[in-house]
């Protein structure tokens, strides 16, 4: 019973992968919302160079600039790319609108 409730609910919240993310390393989390609702993010650290050339001509929604880390978030194919950038990490959070 309780596998079968795992398979559901990690069923209920699997999400399809972006076709930029093709050969691309990345590491899939679920994150929660603050009104609970959870929700498949691909987190890209790595391949963060190759990503970031791919998603370059992506609108760019908005900035944000917090100290030393910088912000970015692109819209494109139905996904938010969120661009994270400080002295020591480069990174790219994907997850659908």
């Amino acid at each position: 019973m309780i596998v079968l409730a795992m398979s559901l609910g990690s069923q209920a919240i699997a999400q399809e992968v972006p076709s930029v993310l093709t050969d691309v390393d990345y590491d899939t989390v679920t994150l929660t919302t603050d009104s609970g609702e959870q929700f498949t993010a691909f987190i890209i650290e790595d391949d963060f160079k190759k990503l970031a050339k791919r998603i370059k001509s992506y609108k760019i929604d908005d900035t944000v600039k917090d100290g030393n880390i910088k912000f970015v978030f692109r819209k494109g194919d139905g996904f938010e790319f969120m661009e994270t950038r400080s002295f020591k990490l480069k990174s790219v959070t994907v997850y659908k609108l």
